[in-house]
């Protein structure tokens, strides 16, 4: 009986060897006739390199823990002993690296990862991993959730208090989900190495006019053995009697082959959600901007997901505080080459939310001395030097000097791009139709202008509310100067047309060339914020907008 048991199993396995703690579907075979099991699912090249490069890239990205504050920033939680535990070392004889490539691995091939919360008066001092076969998890009303961890010697018994989870697929392995195209693709495999290891089809064949004796067909297969192999590989052949050489070459079923290995590469890739070119697989040739696309892709869309588990399995099981969580830091996947962080760098240091010693720490640089000023959008202005005694007119002119250009170009477009388009239709017409067309316009853009400059005047008016604690009325302020705006452009049109006859139609589109071409826009955007600053800054004589 023992030596039919050692038959059908191979080999002969011990009360606790792992193969008893399986799951059962693994002693099954697949309809491509191989027997399926997370550990022979490695030895297919895909399946390996797609857990290696998820359990690699969950393992090699930073970790922190970090304390919230109550201003919405965040600080490093580096006096607490679990930052150093999931930091550095989890455990005496592991780094933080090789314990999260433990259960990532774990997690990748079978759906869960365990590993053991060892407390001292319940402060955690280790975390150590559990080989997942030999972990069950029970559950009992009167216990609640508990784990089973069966050893050599015996079983022991852990509370949910006491493990560490990360879980995936509702726990279920993608060696289950996945068997079938696991099993064919290495089924593909051993027909390979088989095929090329019996060497079964033969390079070519000679055919000869007559049947030959078996004398001589013995004499001419040895001589042609002995003249071709070995060292005389691929020497000039000579044949007798009209015998004919017939290279025989590689039939199309096995053609067929090599492609079914290639799609089953990339199906593998599917069911990992891994980019088949991150395990270098690439059929066809691509464009490196669509590479580099597809690398971002795979840490948004690949790995994060994992991040994201770890990081709330590491909030449930290791903090349980509210103001404390962990969180990978993935910016350096997320760079770039070096012309795209620096452009990147620069709008930020622009804009005023990164200073210069944030853009020397992205770069892993050292920080440096007065390089933790944040600068005013635009001008450059230190933020320190908009205190009170800093808001004046200078100051602000050169703050916002290009917001209002930009909010003035919009108003100067729009109004010469509506009148030339009422003038060039309007053709010998009396002055009066003139007047009457400028009427019309300009009441009409005159309410059009405020949504134009709106966000130049709150932005500016803003500025001066921050410091002083003055509250200004936007609207008011913008309507004040469609007003004046409207009524200077209408009259300055109106004096064309009563100097140019009965029809001035040329000469206004000439006048809104000259507009154009004089930089009114700039113009307009000076003066603007020379009335307001001494109509709005605190000790600047006082202008009334009108």
């Amino acid at each position: 009986m023992a030596g039919i048991l050692r038959t059908i199993l191979g080999r002969s396995k011990g009360p606790i060897d792992d193969y008893w703690y399986q799951p059962w579907f693994y002693a099954q075979k697949t309809a491509a006739g191989e027997q399926m099991t997370p550990q022979l699912a490695e030895t297919i090249g895909a399946v390996f390199a797609c857990k290696r490069l998820l359990s690699e890239g969950v393992a090699t990205i930073p970790l922190n823990i970090y304390r919230r504050r109550s201003d919405g920033g965040k600080t490093r939680a580096e006096d607490l002993p679990i930052y150093r535990l999931l930091h550095d070392a989890p455990n005496e004889f592991q780094t933080s690296t090789e314990f999260r490539e433990w259960l990532q691995g774990d997690v990748v091939m079978r759906g869960r990862a365990y590993a053991e919360i060892v407390r001292d008066r319940g402060r955690i001092i280790s975390l150590l991993p559990l080989q997942f076969d030999r972990v069950r998890r029970k559950w009992k009303e009167t216990a609640g959730l508990y784990y089973e961890v069966i050893e050599d010697s015996a079983t022991r018994f852990l509370s949910r208090e006491e493990v560490f989870t990360v879980e995936a697929f509702c726990g279920k392995a993608p060696i289950e989900l996945a068997r079938e195209s696991f099993g064919l693709a290495r089924a593909l495999e051993l027909y390979g190495a088989r095929f090329f290891g019996n060497d079964a089809t033969p390079n070519g064949a000679i055919q000869v006019p007559v049947e030959l004796s078996d004398k001589a067909y013995k004499r001419l297969r040895e001589d042609w053995q002995q003249m071709h192999s070995g060292e005389n590989q691929h020497k000039v052949g000579m044949l007798e009697e009209g015998a004919e050489w017939k290279s025989i070459g590689l039939p199309n079923e096995h053609a067929q082959f090599l492609e079914s290995r290639n799609f089953e590469v990339e199906e593998i890739a599917r069911w990992f959600n891994v980019p088949a070119h991150m395990i270098q697989h690439e059929p066809s040739a691509q464009p490196r901007a669509n590479v580099e696309q597809k690398s971002l892709e795979f840490i948004v869309y690949s790995l994060r997901p994992w991040l994201v588990r770890w990081e709330q399995a590491i909030q449930r099981d290791l903090l349980q505080d509210t103001r404390l969580f962990a969180e990978f830091t993935v910016e350096g996947l997320l760079r770039g080459d070096i012309e795209t962080r620096y452009k990147a760098y620069s709008v930020a240091r622009q804009w005023g939310w990164m200073s210069e010693n944030d853009v020397r720490r992205k770069e892993n640089m050292d920080p440096i001395e007065g390089g933790d000023n944040y600068l005013v959008p635009l001008n450059m202005i230190p933020i320190s030097q908009l205190g009170s005694q800093a808001v004046n007119e200078e100051n602000m002119r050169q703050a916002y000097r290009v917001v209002f250009v930009d909010a003035m170009n919009r108003v100067v477009k729009r109004e010469l791009g509506d009148l030339r388009r009422l003038f060039a239709s309007e053709r010998k017409v009396p002055r009066e139709k003139f007047r009457a067309v400028l009427e019309r316009f300009y009441g009409s853009f005159s309410k059009t202008i405020p949504e134009l400059i709106r966000f130049a005047v709150e932005s500016y008016t803003k500025s001066i509310s921050d410091v002083t604690d003055q509250k200004f009325n936007v609207n008011e302020i913008a309507g004040e100067f469609a007003q004046k705006y409207t009524l200077d452009s209408k009259r300055e049109l109106v004096d064309l047309i009563d100097s140019n006859g009965d029809d001035p139609r040329e000469s206004i589109l000439n006048r809104l060339d000259q507009w154009e071409r004089a930089g009114r826009a700039a113009s307009l955007a000076e003066s603007e914020l020379q009335r307001l600053s001494r109509a709005l800054l605190p000790g600047s004589e006082k202008e009334t907008v009108q």
